[in-house]
């Protein structure tokens, strides 16, 4: 989107520098005028070439394998054991077991296959047993944010304040209504 200030004659807004720098691989800090001759010197250039022969050493150790959290840096690679050419459901290595149940928190089983009973618990009254549709109290506004005046604590049929209805959005177009005079007075 281009800048809706970019007609305007006063000057933009001005880049403000800190006053030092301070270069993680080498543990210095130093003047930000003095950042480009430190990023050009052997010792920087050193420092970085010891952290890129850990980072290579650490990429060997794995061989393949998922990272932590089971995160692969290939999409296309086994979500079991991270290895190109085939996927996990066709994986012959033994299937490892990630996290726990959602339900009961166990590890060993997922939730569909949970031994223990469901556990439920409401929105509204954060207590177990039952939904927040199904919730003998009545509705809370605690944590609710109004879509009319963005404040919390109650709801926008509530609110006090004026309707803003820069805020009402068309279904169609995504417009606001005063931008879309062509949907507005259809079904929106």
């Amino acid at each position: 989107m281009a800048d809706i200030f970019s007609s305007h004659p006063y000057p933009g807004r001005k880049n403000i520098q800190p006053a030092n720098y301070s270069c993680e691989p080498c543990e210095k800090t130093f003047a930000s005028k003095d950042r480009a001759a430190h990023d050009r010197s052997k010792g920087h250039r050193l420092a970085l070439a010891k952290i890129k022969a850990v980072v290579e050493a650490a990429e060997a150790l794995r061989n393949g394998y998922p990272v932590e959290n089971n995160e692969n840096i290939d999409p296309n690679a086994c979500h079991n054991c991270g290895e190109l050419g085939h996927m996990s459901k066709e994986c012959t290595a033994p299937k490892k077991m990630t996290g726990a149940c959602f339900n009961c928190g166990q590890t060993g089983h997922n939730k569909s296959d949970c031994p223990n009973p469901t556990v439920v618990t409401c929105r509204n009254c954060n207590t177990q047993g039952h939904m927040s549709r199904e919730c003998p109290e009545p509705r809370s506004a605690v944590n609710v944010t109004c879509n009319n005046c963005d404040q919390l604590g109650h709801f926008s049929r509530d609110c006090r304040a004026a309707k803003n209805w820069s805020k009402v959005i068309c279904n169609q177009c995504g417009l606001c209504k005063s931008d879309c005079a062509r949907h507005w007075n259809l079904n929106c």
